[in-house]
């Protein structure tokens, strides 16, 4: 759609759909090179089954222009994919900003997963010594020795720092 009465006649259906009015610089043929480079990359596919518009792709040809007959779908695809894809974007600084602070807070989930909460570490230290010490007595009851021994090792789990 190009011009202002197409503008006009989107705006009467619906103010808020999101139009940009394009005017063709360049011949459909060099516009569309970028887009079936994508395409041929296989960065760029179809969800859903478009009849019309892959047969225009099909028959798209380096002679569009001359041999009559507007191929639109084709058109209309190369301009929303370039507008997508191909474009420089608007505020990259911004997306490459978010893109780091994911990449950043996957680190640092991956550097929790693999270092675990010293805290729970001390937990399991804990239960373990008292599973050693249960163990243990488990015949027999504890002599004072023992039982100062198992008391010390828990205090000293307890002043683990982190």
């Amino acid at each position: 759609m190009v011009g202002t009465t197409a503008d006009f006649t989107l705006r009467i259906i619906d103010g808020n759909i999101p139009f940009t009015a394009v005017r063709a610089s360049r011949g459909k043929v060099t516009r569309a090179e970028p887009v079936s480079a994508l395409y041929e990359q296989g960065k760029c596919h179809h969800l859903g089954v478009f009849p019309e518009l892959e047969d225009q792709m099909c028959a798209f040809t380096p002679d569009v222009d001359r041999a009559g007959g507007s191929p639109d779908r084709v058109d209309a695809l190369v301009w929303a994919i370039s507008e997508l894809l191909v474009a420089p974007m608007h505020s990259f600084g911004i997306y490459e900003l978010y893109r780091q602070m994911a990449e950043e807070q996957t680190t640092r989930e991956t550097a929790l997963i693999a270092a675990p909460d010293p805290r729970l570490r001390r937990e399991q230290a804990i239960l373990d010594e008292r599973r050693r010490f249960a163990a243990l007595m488990a015949d027999r009851p504890a002599t004072p020795e023992e039982a100062a021994a198992h008391l010390v090792a828990i205090d000293e789990i307890k002043s683990w720092r982190p």
